[in-house]
């Protein structure tokens, strides 16, 4: 329904809207793994395994970043 709500606030532009549901988005996926992000939204891993690790190789400075 988040997504949905996103999507639709996009739609109509209504920033404050979606600001709002975007703020609530990331505070739902702060802390978590990209598997479990994955399995609460429905996400699809379309990535080969070399390219996901390609990208974790290229993306390493942000690991713990806040």
């Amino acid at each position: 329904m988040l997504l949905a709500l996103m999507s639709a606030a996009n739609y109509i532009d209504i920033p404050s809207l979606l600001d709002v549901a975007c703020a609530k988005f990331v505070a739902t996926m702060k802390g978590k793994t990209p598997e479990e992000i994955r399995a609460i939204y429905g996400f699809v891993n379309d990535f080969t395994p070399e390219e996901e690790a390609r990208v974790r190789a290229e993306n390493e400075w942000c690991k713990g970043v806040n």
